[in-house]
């Protein structure tokens, strides 16, 4: 008896096995026959899927869907072609003809549609193009997709619903046709990049009507300015929106919200363009990034409500957060508040606070005074603001009780002192801490500023500092200080301070102007010190620093310090010979002695300098102990001479130059004719107009300088800390001879060998200049008898010409890296040099080679020019994705060796024939490939802001989670 066929069986059966068997299998059944094909469309079996994501773009749409059970995304392409369509299913492809694209897309949606009975994990709709035409084109889309959807006998079950680019019409036709019982999640969002420019606003009115709405906890609104209140989106768990402009009382809504006891909300997010208003919100604790953030009880006494606003990406969010997580409370003199006795009781014993840290800043409209102790990490900080009603106390630590009759509790964190004056409420604390402050103070600070005008800020500071000397004269003993810093510019500021700390204590002096640098910047601050160089506290004193403030004295008055800092106006060689001579003493106790200055004069009495790639100056001096060195150096971009000691092994290496060839003429032949090899590990050239440096490396040791540059007498050359004068040498001349030397004698292989320029700004200046060195370059790499052993070989070129002038001369089975760029980046950036390399692509040393760079200048040849090499680097006028298709193509080749590939181009297009893009905003591309090797992926990223595109290999682990993976 012969078996039933499939469609003999009862139909039951028959459902269960089509379900069975799942999407796509079901549509491949349903072409069968006819009798099948009736049975699934009036049966219409479920296909199961968990996701389906639709990319709309004028001549092609793509379908993602994603079946339970698997990870990865599965695609469909419906491609527009002159004679019809072409269909791309995971690695197949169909060419349709007289087919449309559109057509054949909505045929296959809506049999996924109809079959599709459970529920959707993400149903997302993306459009991605923004031309008029395009969006008359959408429109149409977006009507078909609500006819389907509006043809099923129930709404479609979806938990997360996305939409891209879209007007509220578009999310009417789709958002209505969803079963509102079950969606969760809702977001919309705009083309980034549009966002920026043209500040997008979408209205809300109809879809805020809706029960998906009403229903659904979750929403996401990036990239579109919403008009409406924030009250209208209290509905949801988690919202993040976009409005143009947020005031402070919009947050104390949200504010009250979230303390309501019927909240659900649990995190409200608003990216904005404006925030205004934010003092309605209370005392804010700012970041040392600049942002706010603000923290309120709530009923819940672990639970803190915090809103932050976050400058760099100007977004605020309101969150609930664990009172772990708040900054640390300070303890300030609660107990002396409790009652008159404990008052009386405290100040007539002065119990000692223990602060090791005591530090304040003035200004015109605040003070501000942090304390810390041993035993705390962070210091308790009060904040004393000016107020029209007297004067705001802001304290970062708990809301506690305050005790004066005339204090209101001002939100949460701040209190205003009805009738007070700043100063007076400060010199009060000030007062007692001074008072109950027994031990040695670690540190104590005292900083004014950013008034640019001297003799205002004098006027204002100088009762701050009366008054002060008042409350350290009222001390039964000189208050202990380890390290004194303050802001100052005249001499009666710091007598106001420094005669009242304890001498026996007081190790290090500080002295700057104000934090205002341009007020000392413009007056060019002097300031005199004679009163002070006669205290205790400066002879005992161990390490000085004045900064901003120019002093006048001899560098010979501050001889008493180990580690000195000070500021003149000039500085002559015969002060250094000084400070150098007191360093060589005998009984010398200084270690360091640094002067900043305006002027340095007489350098040359100081004898031999060596002066490095920055024209900073080095003297190097001998000193008793023989590991020990004596270094004087003069930095030029700050204007720093500093004076210390040094190892000797600290002392730049002195390299070995061909010395021994000029002991006589019978050891210069001896050398000349037996060749011996000097073993440089890199020689690395750079010539510029008028001077040339030649850095050469022996193995293990630092690179080396030799410096030609053009005198009027000649050639000056320095090496090693010494400069001599070549007379009627012409520096040119100089450097080829010793280069011709160090080639002559180099016989070991070159780790690096590069040839640079620079300084030079057009073609012909390049031409006049540089061709010549090349040419006689060229010459004597011909002259060795063998090729240049070199590993890593670059150099500046924007013609074939200079390449071709080294590039043969080296061993090619050696060379490893190839590096040409451009002299000079504004040139390029100006005339966008082309650059042929047909010649340099036919020697041996180019089709050796492993790793090739070329910046700075285009190149013509197509890439396939570049597949031999395993790490390339190019730059190309313009990309095309047809060229990211070859690229492709090659790394997933059998016999692939590249590893990676990167084009910097003006131009990119044709992106489309690459796949499905994966955009994560600011208008970047990546596109993912499956290899043979299930965790290898191939990855093409387009990065939009710095035009490059990089293809390479990847984890899989490392592919975003909601990417789709593209097949072969």
């Amino acid at each position: 008896m012969s078996q039933p066929s499939l469609l003999e069986m009862p139909e039951n059966v028959m459902l269960k096995i089509t379900e069975a068997v799942g999407f796509p299998s079901i549509f491949t059944l349903r072409k069968t026959c006819h009798n099948y094909r009736n049975f699934i469309d009036d049966k219409t079996p479920n296909c199961n899927l968990t996701g389906v994501f639709i990319h709309v773009q004028p001549k092609r749409m793509y379908l993602y869907y994603k079946i339970s059970g698997e990870k990865l995304r599965q695609q469909i392409v419906y491609i527009k072609h002159p004679d019809g369509c072409v269909v791309k299913h995971n690695a197949h492809e169909m060419f349709l003809r007289n087919e449309d694209f559109i057509s054949l897309f909505f045929g296959d949606f809506e049999l996924i549609i109809k079959h599709q009975k459970s529920t959707l994990e993400k149903f997302h709709f993306h459009s991605g193009c923004h031309e008029e035409e395009f969006q008359q084109y959408i429109s149409l889309i977006f009507a078909k997709t609500m006819k389907i959807l509006k043809s099923r006998p129930r709404p479609l079950k979806v938990k997360e619903f996305k939409i891209n680019d879209c007007e509220q019409e578009h999310v009417m036709s789709i958002l209505p046709f969803l079963d509102a019982n079950l969606l969760t999640n809702i977001s919309m969002e705009f083309d980034y990049v549009l966002f920026v420019v043209d500040e997008t606003v979408m209205k809300f009115n109809e879809i805020m009507e809706l029960p998906q709405w009403k229903n659904a906890t979750n929403l996401d609104m990036s990239y579109l300015y919403v008009t409406e209140p924030v009250q209208a989106f209290f509905g949801f768990t988690r919202i993040v929106i976009c409005k143009q402009s947020v005031t402070g009382n919009d947050l104390l809504s949200v504010k009250e919200k979230f303390l309501s006891p019927n909240n659900q909300t649990e995190e409200f997010s608003i990216s904005y363009l404006d925030f205004v208003g934010d003092q309605i919100l209370g005392d804010r604790i700012p970041a040392d990034s600049g942002d706010q953030h603000w923290y309120y009880r709530t009923e819940n006494n672990e639970k803190i409500l915090k809103i932050s606003n976050i400058i760099w990406t100007k977004t605020l969010t309101v969150s609930f957060m664990d009172k772990a997580h708040v900054p640390e409370n300070a303890l300030v003199f609660t107990l002396r508040k409790v009652c008159h006795d404990y008052r009386n009781f405290i100040d007539g014993k002065t119990p000692n606070i223990n602060l090791t840290r005591l530090f304040i800043n003035v200004d015109h409209n605040r003070i501000e005074l942090y304390c810390g102790a041993s035993n705390s990490k962070k210091d308790k900080q009060i904040y004393y603001n000016k107020h029209p009603g007297g004067c705001v106390i802001s304290y970062n630590f708990h809301k506690r009780e305050h005790f004066s009759m005339n204090v209101k509790n001002y939100n949460g964190r701040d209190y205003i002192m009805e009738n007070e004056e700043i100063l007076s409420v400060f010199l009060r604390d000030f007062g007692l801490v001074i008072k109950h402050q027994k031990t040695a103070l670690e540190r104590f600070y005292f900083n004014f500023g950013f008034l640019k005008n001297e003799e205002a800020l004098h006027q204002f500071i100088s009762l701050i500092f009366a008054k002060t000397q008042k409350i350290l004269k009222s001390r039964p003993r000189p208050l202990k200080v380890k390290e004194f810093k303050m802001s100052a510019f005249r001499q009666e500021h710091v007598m106001s301070i420094l005669p009242l700390l304890d001498a026996n204590v007081l190790t290090d002096i500080s002295m700057k102007h104000t934090r205002a640098y341009g007020a000392f910047e413009k007056n060019e601050t002097i300031m005199k010190l004679n009163e002070i160089m006669e205290l205790p506290q400066w002879k005992n004193a161990k390490n000085l620093e004045i900064l901003h403030l120019f002093v006048t004295e001899p560098v010979q008055a501050f001889f008493g310090f180990t580690e000195v800092y000070i500021w003149k106006k000039s500085v002559s060689g015969n002060d250094l010979l000084s400070v150098k001579e007191k360093f060589l003493a005998p009984n010398n106790q200084t270690e360091e002695f640094s002067i900043s200055y305006l002027d340095f004069v007489d350098g040359e009495m100081l004898g031999d300098c060596i002066t490095d790639c920055f024209e900073n100056q080095h003297w190097y001096y001998q000193t008793e102990n023989k590991g020990k060195i004596l270094t004087i150096h003069k930095i030029n971009w700050c204007k720093v001479l500093t004076v210390s000691f040094i190892g000797r092994t600290d002392v730049p290496e002195n390299a070995v130059v061909f010395a021994l060839r000029k002991v006589c003429r019978n050891y210069r032949n001896f050398i000349d004719d037996l060749i011996p090899n000097i073993n440089l590990t890199g020689i690395i050239n750079h010539v510029y107009p008028h001077r040339i440096y030649l850095y050469y490396e022996i193995s293990g040791k630092e690179k080396t300088l030799l410096f030609y540059k053009k005198h009027s007498d000649g050639c000056v050359v320095r090496h090693n800390g010494r400069e001599h004068i070549m007379e009627n040498e012409e520096y040119l001349s100089v450097f080829l001879r010793d280069f011709e030397l160090i080639i002559k004698h180099q016989k070991s292989p070159l780790e690096q060998f590069h040839f640079l320029s620079g300084g030079l700004e057009s073609d012909r200046d390049f031409q006049q200049y540089i061709s010549s060195i090349f040419a006689k370059t060229k010459n004597i790499l011909k002259s060795r008898p063998r090729p240049l052993k070199v590993k890593e070989f670059a150099m500046s070129a924007f013609r074939q010409e200079h390449v071709m002038s080294i590039l043969p001369f080296l061993d090619a089975n050696f060379l490893t890296n190839i590096s040409m760029e451009h002299s000079d980046y504004a040139t390029h950036g100006k005339n966008e040099f082309m650059v042929e390399l047909n010649e340099v692509m036919a020697l041996a040393q180019w089709k050796n080679a492993t790793n090739l760079k070329i910046f700075l200048f285009h190149v013509t040849e197509p890439v396939e020019n570049f597949f031999g090499f395993t790490k390339v680097s190019i730059w190309k006028k313009s990309v095309s994705g047809n060229d990211l298709f070859l690229i492709k193509e090659k790394f997933l080749s059998s016999n692939n060796q590249t590893e990676e590939f990167t084009i910097y181009y003006q131009d990119f297009v044709d992106g489309q024939t690459l796949g499905y893009c994966f955009s994560e905003g600011c208008g970047d591309g990546n596109w993912y490939y499956q290899t043979d090797h299930y965790n290898k992926i191939l990855s093409i990223s387009a990065t939009e802001w710095v035009k490059m595109v990089f293809v390479s290999f990847i984890e899989r682990t490392e592919v975003p989670e909601n990417a789709v993976m593209l097949i072969q």
